[in-house]
């Protein structure tokens, strides 16, 4: 439920993000430099200097299991039975 950012030089964890109520199953980071996280049904949008979660997108039915942004920043989400994109 909880994503944590480590120093890979040190080994010293930085920052633990807390908010997502299931398994965390995907990260990915956009173009603001912001960390991107999908759990069940739920996509939340987190500020990497704060830890602070900006946002939080619903939409999915299922888990969603993979998430990427383009050049466009656009975000594009699956889950079991559909695909998403996000502006």
């Amino acid at each position: 439920h909880t994503i944590k950012i480590w120093n890979t030089k040190t080994g010293e964890c930085k920052r633990t993000l807390i908010g997502h109520t299931t398994t965390v199953f995907s990260l990915a980071i956009n173009s603001y430099n912001q960390l991107i996280s999908s759990s069940f049904q739920t996509i939340k949008i987190w500020d990497m200097r704060t830890g602070e979660c900006k946002q939080t997108l619903t939409g999915h039915y299922g888990s969603v299991f993979s998430l990427l942004t383009n050049k466009e920043n656009e975000l594009i989400s699956s889950s079991y039975k559909e695909i998403m994109i996000w502006n």
